[in-house]
C-alpha cells in the first residue's frame, strides 16, 4: 500500500484516465475527481474505509481532515491549464516571471537552481519537474511541498500558479513561447 495518492490517483487527480494512463505509474484506479463536491465527512469515511484502510496511525486525524477538505473543495481540472498531448501550460511568461523572482527565489534562486532535488550526478531542479511532470508542478505550487519546506500558495490565484509554471517550463527549454491564458476578469 502506498502512503501517497498519487501513486494511484495521479498529480493530476484523473488516475487512469489521466497522466497516469500509461507508463510506469499505471495502475488501472480511478481519480478522485467524483469527490469533489462531497461533505468532508463522507471523505474521511472513504479514506478510512477498507478501500484505502488509512488508520490514524499511518495519517493523523488532523491530517485526513485536511485531505478531506481538499479532496471536497480544492480539486481543479488541471487539462484547464495544461495540455495533456504537449504539457504546454496555459500561462503568461511575463506574470510568472514577476512571481517567481520576487517570491520563489527567495529559496529557489533566481536561475531555480539553488535547490537541488537530487544529486551532482543527476540534478534535479524545480524547472526540471516543471517540465517533466508539470500536473505534480502545480499541485505544489497551490499547496506546497509534502513534509512542509515549500509553502502552501493556495491563497493565490490560478493565473499566478499557470504563469509561474509557464516561465518555469520555458526557462528550461530555454524559449519563451507560451500560451497565454485570459481569464479572471480578462488579465492575460
Amino acid at each position: 500500500m502506498s502512503w501517497r495518492c498519487k501513486e494511484c490517483h495521479g498529480w493530476d487527480y484523473k488516475g487512469a484516465d489521466g497522466a497516469y494512463s500509461k507508463g510506469s505509474h499505471f495502475t488501472g484506479i480511478k481519480g478522485v475527481m467524483g469527490a469533489s463536491g462531497l461533505a468532508p465527512e463522507k471523505l474521511h469515511e472513504i479514506i478510512m474505509n477498507k478501500t484505502h484502510a488509512y488508520t490514524e496511525d499511518m495519517i493523523s486525524h488532523s491530517a485526513m481532515e485536511k485531505l478531506a477538505l481538499f479532496l471536497s473543495a480544492g480539486l481543479i481540472d488541471m487539462d484547464c491549464y495544461i495540455d495533456r498531448e504537449t504539457k504546454v501550460v496555459r500561462g503568461n511568461v511575463q506574470r510568472g516571471a514577476a512571481f517567481f523572482q520576487t517570491i520563489c527565489a527567495v529559496c529557489h534562486g533566481f536561475d531555480g537552481k539553488a535547490m537541488n532535488f537530487k544529486d551532482e550526478e543527476h540534478p534535479e531542479y524545480v524547472g526540471t519537474v516543471a517540465n517533466e511532470n508539470p500536473w505534480e508542478t502545480l499541485h505544489k505550487i497551490r499547496f506546497g511541498q509534502p513534509g512542509g519546506w515549500s509553502p502552501s500558495k493556495s491563497s493565490a490565484s490560478m493565473i499566478w500558479w499557470t504563469s509561474w509554471l509557464t516561465l518555469r517550463r520555458c526557462r528550461r527549454n530555454k524559449t519563451l513561447e507560451a500560451v497565454t491564458f485570459t481569464g479572471e476578469g480578462g488579465n492575460s
